[in-house]
């Protein structure tokens, strides 16, 4: 019954966010291919044809009262010789904000689902994947206090599900407190204040509270905005002495005609069931939110940059981004560092013709007590679409995953070629 309750979740927000959306798309794909690899393993290599089905929305709506978008993919992988078990996917996002920062009332509603790897430890075949489910009800309320004063006081009420792992699951309880002093049209002043308080359905020995204090500064040109704070947070846990850990953010986006980049880096504490929550990216295969699968306090520390281009010629699309992260778990000696790197590049052979090439990799350095096996995850895509007919287009595409550890004991190549047909309507 869980699952089924879980999987009607975004319709919550998918349904109003469809009935309001301005830019709409839907995406159909049929895929087939072969996999030199099947069995992801150094020996016994295993040759098989599989099939991938998927279909995607995609839309935004904005105007005075509602602020939508939704952007969701379900996908269905089977197997020739039975390498793996079928599954069904389904990852994305949608929100729907009613009110904009004019008024005194507002209300944001916000989903995402992802898929992650259960255990880092193995290869990220089916049977080792998951699907998490994150949703949030946020209601706020903000006070003029005077032209160049405000203060914004909010509730954010946040379940996290795992529909396989149930004895991570949270909820997540927040009020938050936000005075905002405007010294100009371009640069503010913030001092945040939050109490969240974190309790585990299945582990409620873990449940805890969070405070978190904060000034923030920041500045928005017309080419170039900025971020800087600091603050502390301080973790109550319900068994165990309190905890202290300096907060601090920073972020920094450029953006001309033809270029954009952005910087960002911060600290601060969460848990292994929520991990990055949202922010979490979808890469090429699936990640990891939290390397321990037990519930655990996480000091974490992020940072990571992205730049954009279109200048390099007239028909080309570039696109890097680096990330790094360190986690420090609160209750024990365990440790893990993801340091991840991901280019795309496209080119345009004519308003029909299409070259895709994409390449991620992510470097995974986990120290769970006295075991560490680090490893290396890489993922590279290379396509050509042709649009034949209105809506239609034809792929030809080639993946590689590779994966390298110091053990050596999980170690693959897989190689898997394909022909996709798809349409397109918007």
């Amino acid at each position: 019954m869980k699952e089924k309750i879980i999987s009607i979740m975004p319709l919550v927000i998918l349904l109003p966010s469809m009935t309001f959306a301005k830019n709409f798309s839907v995406d159909l794909s049929a895929a087939a291919g072969s996999s030199d690899n099947a069995l992801k393993t150094s020996e016994d290599e295993l040759s098989e044809k599989q099939n991938r089905y998927s279909g995607s929305v995609k839309g935004d709506w904005l105007n005075r009262w509602v602020d939508a978008s939704v952007q969701y993919t379900a996908t269905k992988e089977t197997f020739a010789d039975d390498s793996q078990e079928g599954e069904n996917y389904l990852q994305g996002d949608s929100s729907v904000k009613f009110g904009n920062s004019q008024d005194v009332f507002n209300l944001d509603l916000r989903h995402s689902r992802r898929t992650l790897l259960k255990d880092i430890s193995q290869v990220p075949g089916t049977s080792n994947q998951e699907e998490r489910e994150i949703y949030s009800v946020m209601p706020s309320a903000r006070l003029d206090i005077s032209g160049s004063d405000e203060l914004v006081a909010s509730v954010d009420a946040t379940r996290t599900r795992y529909l396989e792992s149930e004895t991570r699951d949270s909820d997540r309880n927040s009020l938050g407190l936000d005075y905002q002093h405007d010294f100009s049209t371009v640069d503010s002043f913030n001092i945040r204040l939050k109490t969240i308080k974190s309790e585990f359905l299945n582990f409620p020995q873990a449940d805890y509270k969070l405070n978190t204090a904060a000034v923030v500064y920041q500045v928005s040109l017309r080419k170039l905005s900025y971020s800087f704070g600091a603050g502390q947070d301080q973790v109550k846990p319900e068994i165990g002495e309190e905890y202290s850990a300096p907060h601090y953010e920073a972020s920094l986006n450029y953006k001309t005609g033809t270029n954009q980049f952005g910087l960002f880096v911060d600290q601060s504490v969460t848990d292994s069931s929520f991990g990055q929550g949202m922010e979490l990216e979808i890469l090429g295969v699936p990640g990891v939110d939290a390397v321990s699968s037990n519930i655990e306090l996480i000091k974490r520390r992020t940072s990571g940059l992205n730049f954009t281009t279109s200048s390099l010629c007239a028909r080309c699309d570039l696109n890097l981004a680096l990330t790094h992260s360190k986690d420090d778990y609160i209750e024990s000696e365990d440790e893990s560092t993801q340091k991840g790197a991901s280019i795309s590049f496209r080119y345009n052979f004519s308003p029909r013709a299409l070259l895709l090439m994409t390449y991620g990799v992510n470097d995974q350095q986990p120290v769970l007590g006295l075991s560490e096996e680090s490893y290396r995850q890489a993922f590279s895509r290379v396509s050509f679409r042709y649009e034949f007919l209105r809506s239609f287009n034809l792929e030809i595409f080639t993946e590689q995953e590779k994966r390298t550890s110091d053990a050596k004991l999980q170690d693959y190549t897989e190689n898997f070629t394909g022909l996709a047909l798809a349409y397109h309507f918007e």
